[in-house]
């Protein structure tokens, strides 16, 4: 029922979201294009809406508020410094191929005794319809964030990349749904038709999943995300 109602946004026409903003966001700031939901709440270094939570680690410094469930926004995130692992690293990565990028990554910040942060960011590469009816990916990135750049350098530990990201402004939209390649195809297909619907933003990069809770929370809280820019920089 989930993906049913996350599709049927698809249908939305224009006019029935807010207006489009002009200009990015400042970093670390959203404007909501669609939905009435409730922004979530704050309480201490977790986070709240209806009934999902991030109740297990907190956000890094300065990073942007999370999306309820089926609202859609556009977000500016600052600079992060996390660490990386590429499933091209990895052998036999169709093979629990996440979950040893995981456990790579927790490894990483256990022996250097840095705390874990939510959300663990995923970039999509090449998604494509796979066996079955179901969705696949070509190659992927798996990262934690540190949640301030002074918790250590940055550089490369074994499969572990570390480093800054640049900030970037993407579209997204908040999924109450287990962690699959097929649930993040889907809603990238649905911000990929809100945003055919107008012309002042582009898509400019590949998609990335925002998992902010552990496979044992009681609730999965999800935000899928695909890049943009200003129709007119692009065309620049």
């Amino acid at each position: 029922m989930k993906s049913i109602a996350l599709a049927s946004l698809a249908t939305l026409t224009l006019a029935q979201s807010a207006q489009w903003p002009s200009v990015a966001p400042s970093s670390g700031q959203s404007v909501r294009v669609l939905g009435n939901q409730s922004p979530a709440t704050q309480k201490g270094d977790f986070w709240y809406s209806s009934n999902l939570s991030i109740d297990e680690s907190p956000l890094p410094a300065q990073y942007v508020a999370p999306t309820p469930e089926k609202a859609v926004e556009i977000k500016t995130y600052p600079s992060v410094r996390r660490a990386q692992v590429k499933s091209q690293a990895l052998w036999f990565e169709d093979i629990f191929g996440t979950s040893r990028a995981f456990w790579k990554l927790f490894d990483h910040i256990k022996t250097r005794d840095i705390a874990m942060t939510s959300p663990v960011e995923m970039n999509w590469h090449g998604i494509h319809t796979g066996f079955f009816g179901g969705f696949d990916a070509d190659s992927w990135e798996m990262s934690f964030l540190y949640r301030t750049p002074s918790l250590g350098p940055q550089g490369q530990f074994g499969d572990v990349t570390v480093y800054d990201t640049e900030e970037l402004t993407v579209l997204s939209i908040g999924v109450s749904d287990n962690f699959t390649v097929t649930s993040v195809a889907k809603a990238v297909d649905v911000l990929q038709k809100l945003l055919a619907q107008q012309t002042t933003w582009v898509q400019s990069g590949d998609p990335r999943s925002l998992g902010y809770n552990s496979p044992m929370h009681k609730t999965q809280w999800q935000e899928v995300q695909i890049p943009i820019r200003l129709a007119s920089a692009a065309s620049l």
